[in-house]
This record gives structure tokens, C-alpha cells and sequence, in this order.
């Protein structure tokens, strides 16, 4: 990686990235709606991954509630705009948007297989806290419940397939996944020590920024041997 592009990198991660995590966080666990809604008007401006986050993460907050389920995923809906905003860019011959789709459909499935390398780069260990959620919130009960929730979490996951699409660095973008890490930490009930182990490992094993350059020939190297 040339010295520009982990620059690139290490301001979009440490700086735009921040910003949009922690609108995420908001949104997802807040007691307050008008900070959850502040939260849907400024998030998208810092990062379109907010909006395709959002199905995940109005699952998240309907759950922490245990009630107003409607009333909690209703914010969801605001990925349909974009969505569509997009579509008829599309459809309308916008080349703008007609580039971008011909230059990504074209290498998507070449670098699709390396979709789950990249997922484990951006989080590691952190996975040990974060598939128990995903696992208890789609196992929510009552059923009325349950099926709302998995009906929004399909098309939460649908919504991360679209972001992979759209931006091709896979270990970066699985961050949207933060709010279900705590999330996790706060339901699995591991006792501290367990938790700082999975920091300490997490330092140790190898980690990489992967984007869908190394899925076409870029080897995946480790953090340290990024220069």
C-alpha cells in the first residue's frame, strides 16, 4: 500500500469514521428520540454506510425496548430514499452513477469470495461477542416480535451486501457492526478479564486492511508490515 493510500486509510478511519459510528451508537442505544432522530438527520452526511446500517441497527434499538416495536424500526425506512434516489440516477442515465455501478459490477464477484477475510480483519475477536447478539435478537421473542425482528434484520444483512458493492474496503466497513458488539458485551455477561483477553489478542493477531484490490492480487498483509 503506497504511503497516500494508507493515509487515505488512516483519515477515514480515525476521522469521517468516528463521526459516523457514533451517530450509529446513538440512534441504537439512546433513551431520547429526538437524540435517535438527530442522530438519522446528521448521520447520513458524514458516510452513506449510516443509512445502510440502519435496518441492523433500528432491530437493535426495537430490542433493547422490548416494546414499540413499529415505533422503533420505523427510522429504517430512511434508507428507501436513498435507495431509490440511486435507482433513478441509474435508470435517468446519470453517468455518474453509471460508472460507478459498471466499475464495481464488473469486479464485485471476483472479489466477493474475500468478503469474509475482510470481515474478520475488521473485527477478530470482537466476533465472539457479536455473533451471541445477532443470535439472541433473532431468537427474540414473543413472535410477533421475533418476526418483526428477523423480517428487519434480512434486510439489514441485505443492506450490508450493498454497502460492499458500493465500497469495496470490507474490513473498514464491517465497523458498522459496533453497535452490535456492545450490544454483545452487555449480554453475554463475560467476566472483565475475559473481556481484556479478547483486547490483548486482538493486538497480537495478525490484521489487515482489506480492500477489493487484495481480492484481485494484493496480498493481505499484517497491520505491522504496512508501510
Amino acid at each position: 500500500m503506497t504511503s497516500s493510500a494508507w493515509t487515505n486509510a488512516v483519515w477515514g478511519i480515525g476521522c469521517m469514521d468516528a463521526w459516523y459510528l457514533l451517530a450509529l451508537l446513538l440512534f441504537s442505544f439512546s433513551p431520547s428520540t429526538t437524540v435517535a432522530l438527530a442522530a438519522c438527520l446528521f448521520g447520513p452526511w458524514v458516510d452513506e454506510r449510516f443509512l445502510l446500517a440502519l435496518p441492523l441497527c433500528a432491530v437493535l434499538r426495537g430490542c433493547d425496548r422490548r416494546s414499540g416495536w413499529l415505533r422503533n424500526l420505523w427510522p429504517a425506512l430512511g434508507v428507501l430514499p436513498y435507495c431509490a434516489i440511486r435507482l433513478i440516477a441509474h435508470f435517468t442515465g446519470d453517468p455518474t452513477v453509471d460508472d460507478q455501478f459498471q466499475l464495481q459490477g464488473g469486479v464485485f464477484w471476483r472479489f466477493a469470495a474475500w468478503l469474509p477475510i475482510g470481515w474478520w480483519h475488521g473485527w477478530r475477536m470482537g466476533w465472539v461477542v457479536i455473533v451471541p447478539a445477532l443470535v439472541a435478537v433473532w431468537n427474540t421473542r414473543p413472535a410477533f416480535a421475533g418476526v418483526l425482528a428477523r423480517w428487519a434484520m434480512a434486510a439489514g444483512f441485505a443492506c450490508l451486501l450493498a454497502i460492499y458493492f458500493l465500497a469495496w474496503d470490507s474490513s473498514r466497513s464491517i465497523a458498522v457492526m459496533l453497535p452490535w458488539m456492545v450490544l454483545g458485551v452487555s449480554r453475554t455477561h463475560l467476566p472483565t478479564w475475559t473481556l481484556w483477553l479478547l483486547v490483548a489478542l486482538n493486538f497480537y493477531l495478525p490484521a489487515a486492511y482489506v480492500t477489493a484490490a487484495a481480492a484481485v492480487g494484493s496480498p493481505i498483509s499484517p497491520v505491522m508490515a504496512i508501510h
